[in-house]
């Protein structure tokens, strides 16, 4: 009996893995093909500054983090 239920657990583990295997396959494959889009819109420079700078803080953690937002806003000292 536990033979039959790990072997039907196991069948439709498999199938559920497979099935979201494929999903994941296909959304990997728009997501880059949204990339290589939206990249080629930036001169070649930009992109190799930003590549260089994520290179540089993937090796270094205490260089600037490249993928922080930049702070917007009113500074504290500017509010009366």
């Amino acid at each position: 009996m536990i033979r039959t239920i790990l072997l039907t657990c196991s069948h439709f583990i498999g199938h559920l893995f497979s099935s979201r295997l494929k999903k994941a396959l296909v959304m990997q494959a728009k997501h880059e093909q949204a990339f290589v889009e939206f990249n080629a819109t930036f001169p070649p420079a930009v992109v190799n500054q930003w590549e260089k700078m994520v290179a540089e803080w993937d090796r270094d953690k205490t260089k600037k983090n490249p993928y922080e937002e930049p702070v917007a806003g009113t500074q504290s000292f500017c509010v009366s």
